[in-house]
Formats: structure tokens, sequence, C-alpha cells
């Protein structure tokens, strides 16, 4: 299915101020996210007791429940993903986490896209519930230190599980990305992504529904 209204950000959506130099920044700064570490679907439970303790070497069929830059590569009249730029695991922690974390940080390249997009089965409900909580305040935290970014919510256009959020990152007044946090039961979600973003429902879901409906499924044979 071919993105509806999904917009890339070139120097026709961007405002004028917005360089390529001031992309890189905005694009390099949310890369920390990776720096930070993905844990049990979002980014600030990185603690010693949750560390990663190895996996499998992740496969195509870890694809299925995350989003990768195929999936939003439509958006661009004429793109070629980098495989160079990608970086794809799957690893278990100690406290018995299973997470898909793939990252695809074409920040020195046009167009300039960042995308962040891990999923994760946690052993309970209330694991799950403590990592979601936890990604909302290692996300606001890299957010506030950017100072540049302004978040809006946009709820409307997907929600999921037992709680969710969606928002529109802004730059300068001008949409820049799109970013989504869920939780369902044990199953945590988070995508990133800056470069592109979605203003329309129908778009965004014919990319997250398929990656959750595929967690869903992997999180009945993950116990």
């Amino acid at each position: 299915m071919q993105p509806h209204k999904v917009h890339p950000w070139s120097p026709r959506t961007a405002p004028p101020q917005g360089s390529r130099a001031g992309r890189i920044l905005l694009i390099g700064g949310l890369s920390l996210l990776g720096a930070v570490g993905a844990c049990g679907g979002c980014v600030a439970l990185a603690y010693v007791s949750n560390m990663d303790i190895g996996g499998d070497p992740a496969t195509a069929a870890d694809r299925a429940v995350v989003v990768t830059i195929e999936d939003v590569a439509p958006a661009f009249e004429s793109f070629t993903p980098d495989a160079r730029f990608e970086r794809f695991e799957h690893n278990r922690t100690l406290l018995g986490t299973d997470e898909v974390d793939y990252e695809y940080d074409g920040v020195g390249v046009e167009p300039a896209v960042y995308l962040s997009s891990t999923s994760a089965i946690d052993r309970t409900a209330q694991d799950a519930r403590s990592a979601y909580t936890g990604g909302h305040i290692g996300f606001d935290a890299v957010i506030a230190a950017m100072g540049e970014v302004e978040r809006r919510p946009s709820d409307h256009l997907f929600r999921w599980g037992d709680e969710s959020r969606c928002e529109t990152l802004y730059r300068e007044g001008s949409p820049v990305g799109t970013v989504f946090m869920g939780r369902s039961d044990r199953l945590t979600f988070m995508l990133v992504l800056v470069g592109v973003y979605y203003d329309d429902a129908e778009a965004l879901e014919s990319i997250l529904r398929p990656k959750l409906d595929a967690l869903e499924a992997r999180a009945s044979r993950v116990r």
C-alpha cells in the first residue's frame, strides 16, 4: 500500500531556516536515542538489571515486528536505502525481555532520515509498564536537552493497546517527524522517525498495524 500524505522533510516542506546542517543537527540529536539504549521497547530502562545478555542474530523474520527504512521509503520520489546505515539486533535481557531493535541513521546523506524502531516482549505486564514509563522519561530528556524541537500530540492518528502516545515533531514551526510509543499487556513498541512525518491516520496505520499484529503473534510463542 502506497503511503498517503507522507511528507519527506525537504526544502519544500522545511522552513527556510531549515538548512541541511540544521537537519543533520536535529537528526543527529535524536540518534542519541540509539546510544541511550533501547529496552522493553523504549529508551530509558537501560539499567544494569536489564542489560542485554545476548541473543540470536537478527533475521529477516525480525523485520516483521519493527518499522524499517523500506517501510517509509515510498515517501520519497527517488530513494534507495543504504544497508550501511542500518543497525539491526535481536537481544534478550537479564529480566527476560525479548526485543528487536532497528535503527537507520542516514545523517550524512540526502535525503537525511533517521528511524529507530524497537519492539519488545516482557515477562509480565508490570515489566512492560515500567519500560513504557521509562521510555517516556528517556525520550523527554533527549528532546529537552536538544531544545529546538517542539512536540505536538497526534493521538488522533493512531492508538494501540492499553496506553500509547503519538506525536508530531516540529522545528521552527514546521513538522519534521513522527513519534509513536505504545504498550499492550506485556508488549511495548516504539517508533522515532525524523525526515518523514505522517499527518494521515490511514497512512500511519498502514506501517504500524502489520508490525503490531506480528508482535502480538510473536508474543504467543515467547514465554
